[in-house]
């Protein structure tokens, strides 16, 4: 007898220490799985399983499932099915209680982490990431379809403004820094910016003003701002002043865009390389502002010379 009870404490010593290391590895899978996901919220669960018996024919029976990022077991019995059924509660909205991992019984876990299981949990994990991945690609190509037609339009703005002022050579530049947006985006940033410059000398150069000693891209636009004159209306110069204030940030934004990615002041490995959608925004602002401002000058010419005829 005392061989026998001594077989017993080995064997349930066995089994503890192989419990033990069960629920490590259980709430490692745990861990592991919401690091994988980083975040990404999706529903698994196994199939399901009879926990514990309760009564001469009762019993709880349930299904581990990760949610919200974590492990746990859903459950209910079969006196809840009884009290369902009495009150007409159909099975789609039928309640199941839900507990922590460390709150379950280790006999629950021990039949809920089957290898069918767990591969069954990892696999509805896998399946509803693929959904997820092509709504997500769906939602991101019909955003970029909208996006690029958006784009496609202010540029259309743009070429219809320089063909309006008759600069083939403004056209060029116009073309080359739009076309290098996909194919070389760091280059597409330095010509957008160098395409604003150009844009002012334009301007300047046709209203017969001399440039600034200092022809970095802030003294151009702030010079072609000046010689493009406001409105004489005092509520719309202060609407005009403010527009060109923002028409200015712009100038100075893409010109640090420029030392930063472009092309013009060289690049050393390891520097960050902007992709295509920073070069299209750049490209993009620089559309608009130089579209107002040929706008702008076409009008004041206009005036001029229906003033002098």
């Amino acid at each position: 007898m005392a061989a026998l009870i001594e077989e017993i404490k080995s064997r349930s010593s066995s089994i503890n220490a192989q419990r033990n290391v069960f629920l490590l590895k259980l709430e490692r899978l745990n861990s592991t799985l919401a690091e994988s996901l980083n975040g990404i919220d999706l529903y698994a669960r196994s199939a399901k399983e009879s926990l514990e018996i309760i009564g001469v024919d009762d019993w709880i029976y349930g299904y581990l499932v990760f949610s919200q990022g974590r492990l746990e077991v859903r459950y209910r019995s079969t006196e809840d099915d009884y009290q369902d059924f009495m009150n007409q509660v159909p099975e789609e909205y039928q309640s199941y209680q839900s507990k922590e991992l460390k709150l379950c019984p280790i006999t629950w876990l021990e039949k809920l982490s089957s290898e069918a299981q767990i591969n069954r949990i990892l696999s509805e994990i896998n399946t509803s990431l693929e959904y997820i991945e092509k709504n997500t690609t769906n939602s991101l190509e019909s955003l970029n379809k909208a996006l690029d037609s958006q784009s496609e339009e202010i540029a259309n703005e743009t070429t219809h403004a320089l063909r309006e002022v008759e600069s083939d050579e403004l056209i060029r530049y116009w073309i080359k820094a739009r076309s290098c947006i996909q194919l070389d985006p760091e280059e597409s940033i330095t010509r957008s910016s160098s395409y604003l410059e150009s844009v002012c000398r334009l301007i300047l150069n046709k209203l017969e003003v001399s440039l600034p000693d200092n022809k970095d891209i802030t003294s151009l636009i702030g010079a072609a701002v000046r010689a493009l004159e406001l409105s004489e209306n005092s509520e719309a110069n202060r609407d005009l002043q403010q527009l060109f204030g923002g028409i200015k940030s712009i100038f100075q934004s893409i010109g640090a865009m420029r030392t930063h990615f472009g092309t013009a002041h060289g690049i050393t490995p390891g520097d960050y390389a902007p992709k295509e959608d920073y070069a299209r925004l750049i490209n993009d602002a620089a559309a608009t502002a130089s579209t107002y401002l040929l706008r702008r000058f076409k009008k004041k010419m206009t005036t001029e010379n229906t003033a002098a005829g």
